[in-house]
């Protein structure tokens, strides 16, 4: 049986998944080794933990959720369970990720736990644990929850054999009144200046109907900044629909048209920023690092010299930090990696490309409204606007290529992926790198593509997204490209133009991949561009042949259709991009043993 806890959780749809039997029981299973741990510690304190919240002397856990409509059903469910074993349930509310991990400590909990999927769909959700000194519970403590769980692989409702105190035993629920205020003068205290710092900067801050609604937008106003609030509602129907983060083009249209400063974007559960320069062009998390690290390394608190990242940073990132005397540590995708690298070399730097950044010397955890703080105290020391700032890093082209898959873990095993695999990097020839993992809190494949030529990495990419999708039940779902847009005179004439925003996230429109199709394409996805008239008497000829080195044609060709309005989702101005594939994948099925399905080209040095 797979394992329950992902790589940042239990996650699930809720109700169906995660339903709130589970989430009871979760939670009493959790407590059996909580007590167990504040036992210990107690002993080792020789008198107990002293804290500012009430029901000292017994185990209390700290709760918090994001807005999902979910969220009051499961918080219920978890807060009953641990009452059920005697442990007291302090309730924050709604407040983000990050929070939860600062004020465990400051609460003096036991333990921490956040109700939230992050950047899923509304309809997910997710229960994720943090220990008393703010970190992920690590993989063993998991294991130990989720081996006293009663469901799995039994009857529903069998006795977990648990205790179950009763009267003055039972634990308390009691509601926090100041939690988020808390976390908002923990925040304001990190700018470190007896002057509101940010006075006279004109920020849009996007918080996607999520945790940050009310935090995000009171810190920075606090700071002295003018502050313009999107989305900054409790609507857990809403949150990161065309929004937040994850769909920045709301911010970037709103920072151009009331000339601001920045923009600044969190998530469902505001552990992640993406950030809008001032001409309206997304700065992702690769670029922040960058910025931050640099000047640290400037200022010589840049712990080590390094920082840590995930294989899917640019290349870029690591160059950047290279010419300036520092390096990076590469993990395996996901945050918990990244953070064990940090504590493992003692650095206090380190992060995702999707924004979820850590800054080790304030918080244990990614923390989106922090590295906000961070990021505008660099650009105020240095005197740059955010474009000048995002100057320092030169990008790679990158492609990425969600597919939704029915059997994601099979990946890496797979031959015919694998045989695609080493087509795709051949393709490369060298000179780039093909990244293949399955999600660890979705049902999609990640595919991820980079080198210095665009459309050889998209070939490849592309390619490989086939296969996968006809191998293990899938549809491409989701494409970025380039990982970041160009910036110059022309991205600046682009953005002036409110018609046609910089394309940065975009949906393949259902086409069959593998074949020619003769099925018409919707109205609204025609190319409006003239068919280029053939010579008379020409024919069309035989088609390319395979670049080299790529056995039979392992790269067939495609053609991009003219990008128009989603007509499914116009106000949040998507682009469709439908590709048509010419010919099926021909050649020998050559093996390639060794290969693990999650990164290709071993000859890049940082890897």
């Amino acid at each position: 049986m797979s394992r329950l806890f992902g790589t940042d959780g239990v996650r699930g749809v809720a109700n169906r998944e995660l339903t709130p039997e589970l989430a009871l029981h979760l939670a009493r299973a959790a407590s059996a080794v909580l007590i167990r741990e504040h036992q210990q510690a107690r002993g080792a304190a020789q008198g107990g933990v002293q804290s500012a919240a009430p029901g000292n002397g017994r185990a209390r856990v700290l709760i918090g959720r994001d807005t999902r409509l979910s969220g009051p059903m499961l918080e219920s469910a978890m807060a009953a369970g641990f009452a059920s074993m005697g442990v007291d349930v302090l309730l924050a509310g709604i407040i983000p990720t990050p929070a939860i991990a600062h004020l465990t400590r400051e609460y003096g909990a036991d333990a921490g736990v956040v109700i939230s999927a992050s950047h899923n769909p509304v309809a997910d959700n997710g229960i994720k644990f943090f220990s008393r000194d703010g970190f992920k519970l690590p993989d063993a403590l998991e294991d130990e929850i989720e081996s006293l769980l009663p469901g799995i692989g039994k009857p529903a409702g069998q006795p977990d054999g648990l205790p179950r105190p009763a009267g003055a035993d039972v634990g308390r629920t009691i509601p926090l009144e100041d939690a988020a205020e808390r976390y908002i003068r923990f925040l304001v205290s990190v700018a470190q200046a007896p002057q509101p710092p940010f006075r006279g900067w004109r920020i849009v801050i996007d918080a996607g109907f999520g945790a940050a609604y009310q935090v995000a937008p009171e810190v920075f106003r606090r700071l002295g900044a003018e502050v313009i609030a999107l989305n900054a509602e409790p609507d857990g129907a809403r949150i990161n629909v065309g929004c937040g983060s994850t769909h920045p083009e709301m911010l970037q249209e709103a920072v151009r048209k009331h000339r601001a400063s920045l923009g600044l974007a969190h998530d469902g559960d505001a552990d992640r920023l993406i950030a809008v320069d001032e001409n309206g062009e997304q700065v992702d998390g690769d670029a922040i690092m960058a910025i931050c690290a640099r000047h640290m390394l400037e200022q010589g608190c840049l712990a080590g010299g390094k920082i840590a990242v995930t294989l899917y940073s640019n290349l870029g990132l690591r160059d950047c930090l290279r010419e300036a005397g520092g390096d990076v540590v590469v993990t395996k995708a996901g945050d918990r990696y990244v953070l064990e690298a940090m504590l493992k070399e003692g650095l206090v730097l380190g992060g995702e490309q999707s924004g979820h950044i850590i800054f080790l010397r304030h918080n244990t955890t990614g923390d989106g409204v922090l590295t906000a703080v961070k990021l505008l105290q660099v650009l105020q020391a240095k005197g740059l606007s955010l474009a000048e700032a995002a100057k320092v890093m030169r990008r790679y082209p990158q492609i990425m290529v969600n597919v939704r898959a029915r059997r994601k873990d099979e990946v890496s095993t797979h031959p015919a992926v694998q045989t695609a695999l080493a087509q795709a990097e051949a393709l490369l020839q060298g000179r780039g790198r093909v990244v293949v993992r399955p999600s660890g809190t979705e049902p999609l494949v990640r595919i991820m593509g980079e080198g210095p030529e665009e459309e050889v990495v998209r070939q490849a990419v592309m390619h490989l997204a086939q296969v996968v999708e006809r191998e293990l039940g899938a549809r491409a779902r989701r494409i970025t490209s380039p990982s970041s847009p160009p910036r110059g005179p022309a991205a600046a004439a682009r953005a002036s133009a409110p018609s046609r925003p910089r394309p940065i996230t975009c949906t393949t429109a259902p086409v069959p991949l593998g074949r020619r199709t003769s099925r018409p394409r919707p109205p609204s996805l025609r190319s409006t561009r003239p068919a280029p008239r053939r010579p008379a008497g020409s024919s069309r000829g035989p088609p390319a042949p395979a670049p080299a080195g790529v056995p039979g044609s392992c790269a067939p060709g495609f053609r991009t259709g003219d990008a128009q309005p989603s007509p499914r989702l116009p106000q949040q101005k998507e682009w469709v991009f439908s590709y048509v594939w010419h010919r099926r994948i021909r050649g020998p099925a050559a093996s390639r043993p060794g290969v693990d399905g999650r990164i290709a080209a071993p000859g890049i040095p940082w890897l």
